[in-house]
């Protein structure tokens, strides 16, 4: 859609859906002086409204079709849709137990909703933040996701832009390209994570060692599927199903049974959709992982050894208990020659027992490590879906709050949104394109990140010139430059909000 005079595409998206003139729109942006905080006074002022309602009113009627698509009883309530609503509201403080936003412009809403999902991975946002970024072009560029995440996390502001990462001249032209065409939200998360990775590689001196798809071993542990036999399947990160095995747990039994090695700690499933496809996504089902190949450091094990338990270990034990009793009887021998023979024997079969101890209990062990592997068990974290005709890149991201027993949804400019299960089975039933099923021994890690997430965001909307500086959990997490940096924006917001 053409923007008038350059207006930002997404204001001038809900005017039109509000149903407000192109020609008013245009002349209430000049009078405003290009400034899209201003323009929302001057077309609905009570001038503007009256004579829009007397233009209308021979062959209009506005009406509401209920409390979710428009404000009630408010002068506003035939020309703001709910969306104008939230932009409005985006422009405020922010508030408690509330998460930042980030500024859709039109083309880059995919990206923005990866940008949230980085920030909900805790181990992600994590490994991304703590690395000290230098003065290269690679460190340039991580360094502004770093301080687009410490925004998420400690911005007085109810939404941040992130426009200075899509202006960096990091990006080739073949990146920009891919990011212009692509509607695949998997897609994106690695191609943006490969990105990353590249840059953490380069600060860290890392290199990517053989079979593995990532330069930072942490993001192999994250994401990397391990598979039997390297050059029939070797390593992946993302999995791809059409659903005709009807579920996740089925499609994988079918596709990789006694052919993976080792899950990673997130299971990133792509889902692949045609016109009119009717397969359902069920967010409930839990995985339990109960196909994975047996193989101990790449080498099948001597199935004989797997056969020694731990009572055999300790009948060993006191077989070597008395053996050096009866060395100790032998050395009291006045026959030297003959009992020195004899307690070699003896501390000849001692070494042996030792060594077969030494196999069994490390066989056990080994044992012990795959069974517990055999038992995990993951659920499903995020839902990223699209809604709309082919091709749209109006995406919707799901995120599961274990802490609080519900569910954040992040969409265009829209900072929180909080909803219980109904919601998001009905929504991702028909419509889930790429979900991520997390470990489940990593729930407590997760819930720890969001609680020091709230109480940074409790801090800040009290006071929103906190000093974030000082805040210990930011301290020990934040290069301390990125950390000045939002500050200092903070302040500037606080002392000129709008500005």
């Amino acid at each position: 859609m053409s923007q008038v005079r350059d207006m930002p595409a997404n204001i001038l998206n809900w005017l039109l859906e509000a149903n407000i003139d192109k020609e008013k729109i245009n002349q209430a942006w000049v009078k405003s002086g290009y400034d899209d905080k201003k323009i929302f006074d001057i077309i609905f002022s009570d001038e503007n409204i009256d004579k829009q309602n007397n233009q209308k009113s021979n062959n209009q009627k506005q009406c509401i079709d209920n409390d979710n698509d428009f404000l009630e009883k408010s002068k506003l309530e035939k020309h703001v849709s709910k969306q104008m609503t939230d932009l409005l509201q985006a422009k405020k403080p922010r508030k408690p137990n509330s998460y930042v936003a980030i500024e859709n412009n039109e083309n880059d809403n995919i990206l923005d909703i990866i940008f949230q999902l980085f920030h909900q991975i805790p181990q992600l946002y994590e490994q991304i933040l703590k690395v000290q970024c230098n003065s290269q072009e690679t460190g340039k560029f991580l360094k502004l996701i770093q301080l687009l995440l410490t925004e998420l996390t400690a911005s007085n502001q109810s939404f941040v832009s992130q426009k200075q990462i899509l202006q960096s001249s990091f990006w080739g032209a073949k990146d920009i390209e891919f990011l212009e065409k692509s509607q695949d939200p998997s897609e994106i998360f690695f191609f943006l994570l490969i990105k990353i990775d590249f840059c953490l590689g380069q600060q860290m001196k890392q290199g990517q060692e053989k079979n593995e798809n990532f330069m930072i071993k942490e993001f192999n542990s994250l994401f990397n599927f391990k598979f039997q036999g390297i050059q029939d399947y070797g390593s992946t990160f993302l999995l791809s199903t059409d659903m005709e095995q009807n579920s996740v747990l089925s499609f994988l039994n079918e596709k990789y049974q006694q052919k993976v090695i080792s899950f990673p700690q997130f299971l990133c499933i792509q889902i692949k959709r045609k016109n009119g496809d009717q397969k359902i996504f069920n967010i409930n089902q839990k995985l339990e992982i109960e196909f994975l190949k047996k193989d101990y450091n790449g080498k099948g094990m001597n199935q004989q050894n797997l056969q020694i338990t731990y009572n055999d270990l300790e009948i060993i034990q006191q077989d070597f208990k008395n053996i050096e009793k009866v060395i100790e009887i032998f050395q009291e021998d006045e026959n030297q020659q003959q009992s020195q023979d004899i307690i070699k024997i003896f501390k000849s079969k001692l070494n042996t027992l030792q060594r077969i101890y030494n196999v069994g209990q490390g066989n056990l062990q080994k044992e012990k490590n795959y069974q517990d592997n055999q038992s995990q068990v993951y659920v499903i974290y995020s839902i990223g879906l699209q809604k709309g005709s082919q091709g749209s890149k109006a995406i919707s991201l799901y995120i599961q709050n274990y802490k609080d027993k519900n569910w954040l949804k992040f969409t265009n400019n829209q900072n929180q949104v909080i909803i219980d299960d109904e919601e998001v089975l009905i929504d991702s039933n028909k419509n889930a394109q790429f979900v991520i099923y997390i470990n489940t021994n990593l729930i407590p890690q997760v819930k720890q990140h969001l609680t020091q997430q709230n109480e940074v965001c409790n801090l800040i909307s009290k006071n929103n010139c906190y000093d974030i500086n000082h805040n210990s959990y930011l301290k020990q997490l934040v290069p301390k430059d990125v950390l000045l940096e939002i500050f200092q924006n903070n302040l500037r917001y606080k002392q000129n909000p709008n500005g």
